[in-house]
Parts: structure tokens; C-alpha cells; sequence
């Protein structure tokens, strides 16, 4: 990818930035000639206009302490751009500027979870969900999140009398999967008549192809939403996971007064920097949400591409993901575990890729074995081309 902002190609000036940049199971940590098709960090360059925004911000020398719920302008750009791009009814007064997407969920724990209480997520699904909830004590239930279940009737089996919260991923890490409207609806009425809080990680409802809708939890009715908090962030979008910025998305303005007080944001000890606000203003900003366009046509290309090559192996299966840059093959016509496939081709074929194991995603994500398709085509090319030869040599 040049500076052209064509996305065909990753240059050498570009993998030596991303070899010194690039951590988290990407290119900065693996041996030189691996391919990284790993975490969900884009080879993608930040769009142009967040830049700007940043430099422009910066022509005044002061970088002061800002408010302890974020940047007036930060906290109204998240209102407006939920309200604008996910048909929603998003206060001000109701966001809370964070330092990731994870911390948010992170918090959400915090604030309502005491040691003992249930916590119903899905099996298969990131593994921040359980670490946020075991991180105060919480237990794990986890409901079937494969394709042809029933998703309401699967989370009531996981219902006790213990149970204080729900949490969701949608669209879904790692499937690419989303809830469409009429069964998120249904979640939401019956997690009010059991009386208990959603946490709704909706960090990826940008991404999504072919027209595909998410729905986010805050485009329904206020009285469905008393209990639910949302996460967004801007790593997965616009690549701005260096800086360290989100939101949480509280219900109403009381609740974001309690997370503010119980993360320490109004003592220092907590808060997102200044600076990072303002890159996440830019990116909420026509000119970035054009930039990403572009970006989401060339993510498309490429899940079509892995579509094709997972239609001509054997040895794999799939369900081209709704959305995300993610996609999550069947390995199990292999004969071998993901872990053992992961093994063979970062050893033997100098390609990176995640397990689908109980580590990352939960009990029911063996067999599987997880892509990242966030970035240029050649690399993506080169890619596939070892994926092959490495399946192809067991």
C-alpha cells in the first residue's frame, strides 16, 4: 500500500514501520518472513483526515488535563455519530470516554458485578468477555453461539436465579456473525423481565457487507435499554488501536457518573488522553467515514477472495462472515487440532494465523482456526498461497 492510498500493496517502507509498530501477534513479535494474518489490527493506513485532525489540533503547543468523562466535543461526536450511522438515541450526557473498547467491558464488570454472580456469554467469543467478568470474581456460563441455534433459547438454558448479566458481541468475534433485529429485540425483552444487565460490545458494527444491517442495542425503545451499556471503539475501523481510545455508552447520564467515579477518571488516576480524543473526533467526521468506504470495499474484496479459496479446499468449511474482518475456517477434515495447524504453518511455512482453542474463544471453538483479512493483497495473496501449501503437506 503506497501512498497512493492503494490498498494492492504493502511496500517495504510499510513493513518496516509495521515490524517496529505492529505488536499483539503481528508483525513487531513474529520472526522475519512470517506473514501475519493474526490479530484484529489492519495493514490498512489510518485515513488521511484523522491525521489532519491530530496536526491541526496541535498547531496550539498545550496539551492540557482534559474533563474526566472525556472532551465535550468527543463525548457530543459519539452521540452524533451513533444517532447518525446506527439509528440510535444517544445523549452526550451518556458517554464516557475510555482508554480501549476492552476496558469498557472491563468497567462494566466492575460497576455491577459482586464475586458469585453469573455472567452468561457465548461459546465461541473473545476472550475479553470471561477475563473482564473472572477479573471481579464473576462465573462463566456460556450459551452456544454456532450457526443453526436458537440464540434466545440457547441463553435462557444458561439462566439462574444467580444470574447478573448478559454480554454480547455483535457483530460477533470471531464468527462475523450478526443478530438481526428481531432476535436482539427478543434479548432485550426478556433480559428486562429477568431483571438483569446487558453489556453490548459493538465494537465492529462498522464493518459489515453486502448491505447487511447491525442493529445496535441503543436503536430500540429507551424502556428496552434501562440496563444496557455499550462499547464501541475506533481500533478495528479506522486503525487507531495505538491510541488507546473508546466508548462506553452508558444508560443514562447516572450511570455515567458511577463509571466515571469508579474507574478514578475524576481523581487522574484513570482517562483517556486528549490527544486521542481528537483523533477519534476526525475519524467520526464525513471525510473519515468516506475514507473508510473505501476501506470496506477492499475488506469486501478480500472475504470474497478467502470465500473462493475456502470453496476450493477440501479439507475446509466455512460461513463467509456478515461482517468483521475475521474469518473463522473449519479445520476439523484436517484430522488435526488447531492448535497442531497453527504450529505447522508458523514453523514450516512462515504463516501466522489464530486457534480456534479454549484460550482465545471458549470450549466450542475447536476444529476452527481464525484469519485476519485486514490487509493489502498481496500479503493476503501470498497468504492464502502458504495456507495451502501448509494444508496441503500434512
Amino acid at each position: 500500500m503506497g501512498k497512493n492510498g492503494s490498498f494492492s500493496r504493502l511496500t517495504d517502507e510499510n513493513k518496516k514501520t509495521l515490524r517496529s509498530r505492529a505488536f499483539n501477534f503481528r508483525w513487531a513479535t513474529l520472526e522475519s518472513g512470517v506473514i501475519p494474518l493474526t490479530a484484529a489490527d489492519p495493514d490498512i493506513t489510518v485515513p488521511s483526515p484523522i491525521i489532519e485532525g491530530i496536526q491541526e489540533y496541535l498547531k496550539e503547543p498545550y496539551l492540557s488535563y482534559g474533563p474526566a468523562e472525556g472532551l465535550p466535543d468527543f463525548c457530543q461526536g459519539v452521540a452524533d455519530f451513533y444517532n447518525r450511522h446506527k439509528n440510535s438515541d444517544v445523549k452526550p450526557e451518556e458517554v464516557f470516554a475510555i482508554n480501549s473498547a476492552a476496558s469498557g467491558m472491563f468497567l462494566v464488570a466492575q460497576a455491577v458485578i459482586e464475586p458469585g454472580d453469573e455472567v452468561i456469554i457465548a461459546d465461541p467469543v473473545d476472550f475479553l468477555l470471561e477475563r473482564s467478568v473472572l477479573a471481579v470474581g464473576g462465573v462463566i456460563k456460556r450459551f452456544d453461539r454456532r450457526p443453526n441455534t436458537s440464540f434466545l433459547e440457547a441463553i435462557k438454558e444458561q439462566y439462574s436465579t444467580k444470574t447478573k448479566m448478559l454480554s454480547l458481541c455483535n457483530p460477533h468475534n470471531p464468527t462475523g456473525e450478526i443478530f438481526d433485529r428481531h432476535t436482539l429485540e427478543a434479548i432485550l425483552k426478556w433480559a428486562k423481565e429477568k431483571d438483569i444487565y446487558i453489556a453490548s460490545d459493538e465494537i465492529w458494527s462498522d464493518i459489515v457487507y453486502n448491505g447487511a444491517t447491525v442493529h445496535s442495542v441503543r436503536s430500540f425503545d429507551k424502556s428496552l435499554t434501562e440496563k444496557v451499556f455499550t462499547v464501541y471503539g475506533y481500533s478495528k475501523s479506522f486503525g487507531l488501536a495505538g491510541l488507546r481510545i473508546g466508548a462506553l455508552i452508558a444508560p443514562n447520564p447516572e450511570w455515567r457518573e458511577t463509571m466515571v467515579k469508579r474507574s478514578y477518571a475524576a481523581d487522574t488516576a484513570y482517562g483517556v488522553a486528549t490527544l486521542s480524543q481528537i483523533g477519534a473526533i476526525a475519524a467520526m467526521q464525513d471525510a473519515s467515514w468516506s475514507a473508510f468506504q473505501d476501506i470496506l470495499q477492499h475488506y469486501q474484496q478480500n472475504r470474497d477472495w478467502i470465500t473462493q479459496f475456502v470453496d476450493s479446499m477440501h479439507t475446509l468449511s466455512a460461513i463467509p462472515p456478515k461482517a468483521t474482518y475475521l474469518y473463522w475456517i473449519n479445520i476439523e477434515q484436517t484430522g488435526h487440532s488447531a492448535d497442531f495447524i497453527v504450529e505447522h504453518l508458523r514453523n514450516k511455512h512462515a504463516l501466522a494465523v489464530i486457534p480456534g482453542n479454549p484460550t482465545f474463544f471458549g470450549p466450542r471453538a475447536e476444529g476452527h482456526i481464525r484469519l485476519s483479512f485486514a490487509t493489502t493483497t498481496d500479503v493476503l495473496e501470498e497468504g492464502l498461497k502458504r495456507l495451502r501449501k501448509g494444508l496441503e503437506s500434512l
